[in-house]
Protein backbone atom coordinates (compact mmCIF):
# COMPACT_ATOMS: atom_id res chain seq x y z
CA UNK A 1 0.00 0.00 0.00
CA UNK A 2 1.41 3.45 -1.20
CA UNK A 3 1.24 6.50 1.39
CA UNK A 4 -1.17 9.10 0.55
CA UNK A 5 0.50 12.55 -0.23
CA UNK A 6 1.05 14.62 2.61
CA UNK A 7 0.92 11.96 4.97
CA UNK A 8 3.58 10.63 7.16
CA UNK A 9 4.74 6.95 7.46
CA UNK A 10 2.69 7.05 10.65
CA UNK A 11 -0.32 7.88 9.10
CA UNK A 12 -2.42 10.69 8.09
CA UNK A 13 -2.19 13.70 10.74
CA UNK A 14 -5.43 15.06 12.13
CA UNK A 15 -4.69 18.40 14.58
CA UNK A 16 -7.14 18.34 17.20
CA UNK A 17 -8.14 22.09 19.04
CA UNK A 18 -10.41 21.51 22.62
CA UNK A 19 -11.60 24.55 24.63
CA UNK A 20 -13.31 23.45 27.86
CA UNK A 21 -14.92 26.81 28.81
CA UNK A 22 -14.43 27.40 32.84
CA UNK A 23 -17.05 26.07 35.07
CA UNK A 24 -18.54 29.60 37.17
CA UNK A 25 -18.60 26.89 40.16
CA UNK A 26 -14.75 26.61 40.17
CA UNK A 27 -14.74 22.88 39.44
CA UNK A 28 -11.60 21.62 37.88
CA UNK A 29 -11.34 20.95 33.83
CA UNK A 30 -11.60 17.78 33.37
CA UNK A 31 -8.89 15.76 31.16
CA UNK A 32 -9.99 15.64 27.48
CA UNK A 33 -9.48 13.06 25.09
CA UNK A 34 -9.37 13.42 21.15
CA UNK A 35 -11.24 9.80 19.64
CA UNK A 36 -11.14 9.04 15.80
CA UNK A 37 -13.84 6.21 14.13
CA UNK A 38 -14.58 5.76 11.29
CA UNK A 39 -17.90 6.85 9.42
CA UNK A 40 -19.45 3.49 10.76
CA UNK A 41 -18.63 4.26 14.33
CA UNK A 42 -15.45 1.21 14.50
CA UNK A 43 -12.64 2.98 16.71
CA UNK A 44 -9.12 4.08 15.23
CA UNK A 45 -7.26 5.90 17.50
CA UNK A 46 -7.24 8.38 20.44
CA UNK A 47 -4.84 10.77 21.81
CA UNK A 48 -5.13 12.92 24.85
CA UNK A 49 -5.72 16.52 24.84
CA UNK A 50 -2.40 18.72 25.93
CA UNK A 51 -2.95 21.35 28.45
CA UNK A 52 -2.85 23.75 25.53
CA UNK A 53 -5.65 21.95 24.26
CA UNK A 54 -4.28 20.19 21.16
CA UNK A 55 -4.16 16.93 20.12
CA UNK A 56 -2.66 15.02 17.29
CA UNK A 57 -4.59 11.85 15.97
CA UNK A 58 -2.73 9.36 12.78
CA UNK A 59 -4.93 7.79 11.01
CA UNK A 60 -4.14 5.19 8.48
CA UNK A 61 -3.59 6.38 5.00
CA UNK A 62 -5.87 4.56 2.74
CA UNK A 63 -6.18 4.23 -1.24
CA UNK A 64 -9.28 6.34 -1.41
CA UNK A 65 -10.81 8.95 0.28
CA UNK A 66 -12.98 8.39 3.38
CA UNK A 67 -14.75 10.17 5.99
CA UNK A 68 -13.73 9.72 9.93
CA UNK A 69 -15.95 10.92 12.71
CA UNK A 70 -13.69 12.86 15.45
CA UNK A 71 -15.08 13.17 18.73
CA UNK A 72 -13.90 14.69 21.75
CA UNK A 73 -15.27 13.59 25.01
CA UNK A 74 -13.58 12.10 29.11
CA UNK A 75 -11.36 9.80 29.17
CA UNK A 76 -12.83 5.97 29.24
CA UNK A 77 -10.71 4.01 31.33
CA UNK A 78 -10.31 0.29 31.32
CA UNK A 79 -11.56 0.06 27.63
CA UNK A 80 -8.71 -0.75 24.80
CA UNK A 81 -11.22 -0.27 22.10
CA UNK A 82 -13.82 2.60 23.40
CA UNK A 83 -17.52 2.38 22.40
CA UNK A 84 -18.84 5.76 20.24
CA UNK A 85 -22.20 5.37 22.16
CA UNK A 86 -20.55 5.86 25.46
CA UNK A 87 -18.63 8.80 24.32
CA UNK A 88 -22.28 10.51 22.95
CA UNK A 89 -24.08 9.13 26.21
CA UNK A 90 -21.63 10.69 28.09
CA UNK A 91 -22.04 14.22 25.95
CA UNK A 92 -18.97 14.13 23.95
CA UNK A 93 -18.93 16.56 20.74
CA UNK A 94 -18.16 15.27 17.54
CA UNK A 95 -17.17 16.68 13.69
CA UNK A 96 -16.80 14.38 10.66
CA UNK A 97 -13.76 15.26 8.34
CA UNK A 98 -12.69 14.06 4.87
CA UNK A 99 -9.63 12.37 4.88
CA UNK A 100 -8.97 12.30 1.18
CA UNK A 101 -5.91 10.90 -1.29
CA UNK A 102 -4.28 13.87 -0.64
CA UNK A 103 -3.38 13.23 2.79
CA UNK A 104 -4.36 16.32 3.77
CA UNK A 105 -6.93 17.31 6.23
CA UNK A 106 -8.37 20.77 8.03
CA UNK A 107 -7.65 21.07 11.43
CA UNK A 108 -10.94 20.25 13.76
CA UNK A 109 -11.94 22.39 17.06
CA UNK A 110 -13.95 21.64 19.61
CA UNK A 111 -15.91 24.51 22.19
CA UNK A 112 -17.32 22.55 25.04
CA UNK A 113 -19.18 24.35 27.71
CA UNK A 114 -19.45 23.06 31.53
CA UNK A 115 -22.94 22.04 31.16
CA UNK A 116 -21.52 19.15 28.87
CA UNK A 117 -17.87 18.50 30.49
CA UNK A 118 -19.79 18.41 33.49
CA UNK A 119 -21.72 15.20 32.77
CA UNK A 120 -18.12 13.55 31.98
CA UNK A 121 -17.36 13.71 35.89
CA UNK A 122 -20.29 12.60 37.09
CA UNK A 123 -24.02 11.54 35.99
CA UNK A 124 -26.28 14.13 34.13
CA UNK A 125 -30.03 13.04 34.62
CA UNK A 126 -31.80 13.93 31.66
CA UNK A 127 -35.71 15.51 32.75
CA UNK A 128 -38.64 13.59 30.75
CA UNK A 129 -40.74 10.37 30.89
CA UNK A 130 -39.98 7.19 30.17
CA UNK A 131 -42.81 5.19 28.72
CA UNK A 132 -41.76 1.27 28.96
CA UNK A 133 -44.04 -1.21 27.61
CA UNK A 134 -45.04 -4.48 29.71
CA UNK A 135 -45.99 -7.56 28.21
Amino acid sequence: MTEAKGSTPGGVPIQVSVRLHDSPHGEKLPQAVAYAFTGSGHFITKAAVDPNGNATLKVPAVQSAREVRIVAGPEIADERQPALSDLTRRGAKEQFVRVGLEGKVTPVAFEIRPEIWRCWIRFCFVKGKLLKRVL
